[in-house]
């Protein structure tokens, strides 16, 4: 084959194999069709005919989704959450969650279950703990938290942050992990979640 081809056979197999982790089943042709922008029957039937050929799928032919699974994945292996925005890590700031974000898949083996969301951290009062500007912050929802968790925080019923969540008698304060930063006594803070992990890219 081509180079040409060989692109088409790329494309194929990726949109499968995305197919099937988003789906817990494999695509039918006509989805195959629509998927990598193909017009004919034929067209995907050839390329898919290759790609068993080859050895990286395994046509079943017992029905229309006739793809064997390319790994060994599951729609419930997966936890849902959404990318949904960004959160302060310096003062407090009107940024907030909103939950028009794309969903994300991801392995309850790494992650756990739960309800996670991510956010992707915007300023330097974190640095000290490893968070910096442009990470990924995967989130637990919750309303409560321990003396230590970095949390995701409504101080003043207004304003989100991302610190640190330090309770000492009845009095509450968040720190940042930055000299440079006070800490913050807030009036009133409800906690909308505590990091689990934080995502980073090295590229």
């Amino acid at each position: 084959m081509n180079a040409k081809s060989e692109a088409v056979l790329e494309r194929l197999y990726n949109f499968i194999s995305d197919y099937q982790i988003a789906n817990g089943m494999s695509p039918t042709t006509k989805e195959m069709l629509e998927g990598i922008g193909a017009k004919s029957k034929d067209y995907i039937n050839r390329y898919v005919s290759e790609l068993d050929r080859r050895g990286v799928i395994a046509k079943n032919n017992l029905s229309g989704r006739n793809i064997d699974m390319i790994i060994s994945v599951r729609y419930d292996d997966f936890t849902t959450s959404k990318l949904i925005g960004s959160i302060s890590c310096g003062l407090p700031a009107q940024e907030s969650e909103n939950n028009s974000g794309a969903d994300i898949l991801l392995p309850k083996e790494l992650f756990g279950g739960g309800k996670l969301y991510i956010l992707t951290a915007n300023g330097d009062s974190m640095i000290n703990a490893g968070i910096e500007q442009g990470d990924k912050l995967v989130v637990r929802k919750t309303i409560s938290a321990k003396s230590g968790d970095i949390v995701v925080a409504l101080v003043d019923d207004h304003e989100n942050t991302l610190k640190r969540y330090v309770k000492d008698g009845d009095t509450i304060k968040l720190v940042a992990e930055n000299d440079k930063y006070a800490d913050i006594y807030p009036e009133t803070l409800q906690v909308q979640g505590v990091l689990a992990y934080c995502i980073k890219a090295y590229e």
